[in-house]
């Protein structure tokens, strides 16, 4: 780490931040050199050599953080709070789960060439869901579930396959008649939100009358 680059760090100020873009290159330069000082200082060594430094990661401590939040018999957030972060009821997301864990050896628990317990398979695919339904950048989950982006984009990789596999027979096939009088039921019982009445009650009749 030079002088200049913590000088430079010590003097950042949020009016700089747009007003002089060398001296902002330069603090971030000396943050980086101090977590990759700090990542030496913690770590050994990379699981293979050549390899980086491992972060160290408390999958534990992320899998009880969730479980308290949202699964525990009195949880911190309610339902409401799960389907607006969730995009789902909790019962579809238990439906969704229990679905991907019996379909990818993937989503089991298992202990790393260490030894070390991995990522619980509860954790892996609330981070698919939560990347997916919010559109999310693989690596802005990092400090919530504590994965790598590498391993975010592996575990969205085997979930939408898994899905595939366990639901495109039942919801990725052409429509057939009885789901096409479900589904214009449901819409008339929101009252075709968008559609004039006088259409939607002809598109009502025609199908009930099939």
């Amino acid at each position: 780490m030079g002088n200049n680059e913590e000088d430079a760090f010590h003097g950042f100020t949020e009016e700089t931040l747009f007003g002089d873009l060398d001296q902002f290159e330069a603090c971030l330069d000396w943050l980086h050199s101090e977590s990759d000082d700090d990542e030496g200082k913690r770590n050994p060594g990379g699981s293979k050599p050549g390899k980086r430094l491992n972060k160290r990661r408390d999958f534990k401590k992320h899998y009880n953080d969730h479980a308290a939040q949202y699964f525990c018999d009195d949880p911190i957030y309610d339902e409401r709070d799960f389907r607006r972060r969730f995009r789902m009821p909790k019962s579809l997301f238990w439906r969704v789960f229990n679905a991907v864990a019996s379909a990818d050896p993937y989503f089991e628990h298992r202990r790393d060439a260490t030894g070390k317990w991995g990522i619980q398979p509860l954790v892996k695919v609330i981070a698919a869901l939560r990347v997916l339904a919010n559109a999310l950048p693989a690596d802005a989950i990092d400090e919530i579930f504590g994965m790598a982006e590498s391993t975010v984009c592996e575990t969205i990789h085997h979930f939408a396959d898994a899905l595939d596999r366990q639901f495109s027979g039942q919801y990725l096939r052409q429509p057939n008649e009885e789901d096409v009088q479900r589904l214009v039921q449901r819409n008339a019982e929101r009252g075709f939100i968008g559609i004039p009445v006088a259409q939607a009650e002809h598109l009502l009749s025609e199908h009930s009358t099939l």
